[in-house]
């Protein structure tokens, strides 16, 4: 046979070159056939199984978010010689004798670079000394900056000489943006456990939990869900999403056993973003209140003719409450709270929570003979001591708003009232005499000098009696009272504290104008 031309042998090696380039699988075979076959070759197929693919794939994305995330949670180791109520009974009963010096665990989570570290605010309660354990095994001391028991929500900052560089800082997330059934990371300490992770998906959104019996004033609501492992010792530490953010602090779990039965609960990061500044700067973190008490309308047996069976009861209207002066009356069934609908007593509580101090809000609900009304009231200032007082039944009907204070006496009454205390209750913190007042329906206590630059103003509202001159005013429980001048003194006088007040009130007749820091100007007639 004569030989192929000389061009058309090169365009066929070429071909040859260009098929092998355009096929791997057989360059590899090639390969294979003519040197020393390769150690590393796997079955055919199993690298090119897509399942196997997606898995590691997601594999390597949890790994990188760990190594992202894992830096800015801590592990606090906190030092007290106090417990809860609960741990000093057992204490008696087991009869350990005298107060014994506890260690308790929990996490936190840098969110500042400066050193500041949020947590619970049940983890650090009571803290001789708080110790802050990196991932690298660093061990550095901290101290409290701010804490907010209602939300059990607290900040400490790093102290010392030997604060990390360029520490790792977790990034808010926005909570209201979860969904249920997406991915979520939880990391903290349990059980001493520094720096475990555990992966698992939300469970439900919006949860509230029952009150805390060693803390009446606390309000778990608008938990997220999560079925992530969290144990003892995962208290104050990181929920995070899929894109490292931090959308939730770990706070509790639901189980009977005492470890993770799969029913972990988180506060959300847009609630501890609203009192991140005031936590840091250790500012008092306020809250609205109505004074109701509350309960949930049942569809089933209700008595009541509610739209969609949404709705709160009025169960009682605590006396000289704002609720109270505003004419909210037992049996009533709140609809809307400021144009937002109500379906049950946690979405009243945790509206209230959130409306500034001083705000007059608009409340639609259903009369006592069924008929819808508008019920304007002035928010106040949510007073811990007296709703503690008035769960355990020591504030009752027609009482006077100073039952809750020693050694208070009203020039208007010429006596202090008697004392209505329930025999069982625990009595509420004593405030000395000459740090508070009542004058024309209107009682006042001083604050520090610190809570005093912070506030305004030295002299705070605690109490308004209704129908009195002051309530008629609009002056209510939370308010700061800065100034004085009255018809029969010349000059404004600056008050500095209860005994400025006591002075100037004494010797005022007629109307008297006072200033309030936020409010301005309020006549105070004098009867």
């Amino acid at each position: 046979m004569c030989a192929a031309p000389k061009s058309i042998r090169l365009n066929s090696v070429r071909a040859a070159l260009a098929a092998l380039l355009l096929c791997p699988s057989v360059f590899a075979i090639d390969i294979h056939l003519n040197n020393t076959p390769s150690t590393t070759t796997t079955s055919p197929g199993d690298e090119e199984d897509p399942d196997i693919e997606l898995a590691t794939r997601l594999e390597r994305g949890f790994t990188k978010l760990a190594k992202r995330v894992g830096q800015s949670v801590v592990s606090l180791k906190v030092h007290t010689k106090q417990g809860t109520w609960v741990e000093e009974l057992k204490r008696m009963s087991d009869q350990y004798g005298s107060t014994q010096q506890r260690d308790f665990e929990g996490s936190g989570v840098v969110i500042d670079p400066a050193g500041m570290i949020v947590t619970n605010e049940h983890v650090i309660r009571g803290a001789d000394s708080i110790q802050v354990q990196f991932a690298d095994g660093r061990v550095v001391p901290a101290q409290l900056c701010g804490s907010d028991p209602r939300s059990d929500l607290a900040v400490i900052k790093l102290t010392g000489d030997d604060i990390p560089k360029n520490l790792k800082c977790a990034a808010l997330g926005d909570s209201d943006a979860v969904d249920v059934g997406q991915w979520v990371i939880a990391v903290g300490n349990p059980f001493g456990l520094a720096n475990t992770f555990t992966l698992g998906i939300v469970s439900a959104r919006a949860r509230s939990m029952p009150e805390h019996n060693f803390n009446t004033d606390v309000f778990y609501g608008n938990l997220i869900q999560t079925d992530a492992a969290i144990n003892p010792g995962n208290s104050g530490g990181a929920l995070f999403n899929m894109r490292g953010q931090l959308v939730g602090i770990n706070t509790m779990i639901f189980s009977k056993t005492g470890i993770s039965q799969g029913f972990g609960f988180a506060i959300p990061s847009n609630l501890l973003n609203k009192r991140l500044a005031l936590l840091k700067s250790g500012r008092e973190v306020e809250y609205g209140w109505l004074g109701i008490q509350l309960r949930d309308i049942d569809p089933v047996h209700s008595t009541f003719n509610v739209p969609d069976n949404k709705g709160v009861l009025i169960e009682g209207v605590i006396p000289n409450t704002p609720a109270d002066r505003a004419g909210l009356q037992p049996m009533m069934v709140v609809l809307n709270f400021d144009g937002r609908r109500v379906a049950n007593k946690e979405e009243l509580i945790s509206a209230v929570n959130e409306t500034p101090i001083g705000h007059t809000a608009k409340i639609t609900a259903l009369d006592r003979q069924g008929k819808v009304v508008d019920v304007s009231v002035k928010i106040s200032k949510r007073n811990p001591e007296l709703v503690q007082a008035s769960v355990f039944g020591r504030v009752k009907e027609n009482s006077e708003p100073v039952d809750l204070e020693e050694g208070l006496n009203d020039p208007d009454s010429g006596a202090a009232p008697e004392k209505k205390v329930d025999a069982a209750a625990t009595p509420a913190p004593a405030v000395p005499a000459s740090l508070s007042y009542m004058w024309r329906g209107l009682q006042v206590k001083e604050l520090t000098a610190d809570d005093g630059k912070k506030r305004g103003g030295r002299l705070e509202v605690t109490r308004v009696k209704k129908g009195s001159p002051a309530d008629r005013a609009g002056l209510y429980e939370g308010a700061i009272i800065t100034e004085l001048r009255s018809a029969n003194s010349p000059g404004v006088r600056t008050l500095q504290g209860v005994d400025d007040f006591k002075r100037e009130a004494t010797a005022s007749a007629g109307s008297v104008m006072l200033n309030t820091a936020g409010d301005g100007l309020i006549q105070i007639d004098e009867k």
